[in-house]
């Protein structure tokens, strides 16, 4: 798998080839004012990120993964170049707990918990350079 993580690219994707590519993640809301970003690993995409930009701040939004790719790295490689290079924004994001650890792993700060009936999202933060 490691051949794999050294042989891929990032690449700004349209909302419908996000949409296609979200369609197992049933309970996912993708937004059409939102930019796509897939990590493509032998033009495959394996793993996806939202983002939108407004002044110095980068909303990140409805990350996704399929489930048998999880845990290759995927998504962590896919966050941490979006922030490499929106460096000096600060990023928000709103995350399940499957996702949360991965944000903190990357220098994200738990801000807020919001509990809801069947699930919490967890608000998470990293502030850009001053």
């Amino acid at each position: 798998m490691s051949e794999l993580r050294n042989n891929c690219e990032i690449q700004e994707i349209s909302f419908e080839a996000a949409q296609e590519f979200a369609k197992p993640g049933k309970n996912l809301i993708l937004k059409r004012d939102y930019k796509y970003q897939a990590l493509i690993v032998d033009n495959k995409v394996v793993s996806m990120l939202g983002y939108k930009e407004s002044n110095n701040c980068v909303k990140l939004h409805c990350n996704y993964t399929p489930e048998n790719l999880r845990g290759n790295g995927f998504f962590s490689r896919l966050l941490k170049q979006t922030i490499d290079r929106l460096c000096g924004k600060t990023f928000k994001a709103d995350c399940l707990y499957t996702s949360k650890d991965i944000y903190l792993k990357a220098g994200f700060v738990l801000t807020e918990i919001k509990h809801y009936k069947s699930f919490d999202i967890y608000k998470v933060e990293k502030r850009g350079l001053s």
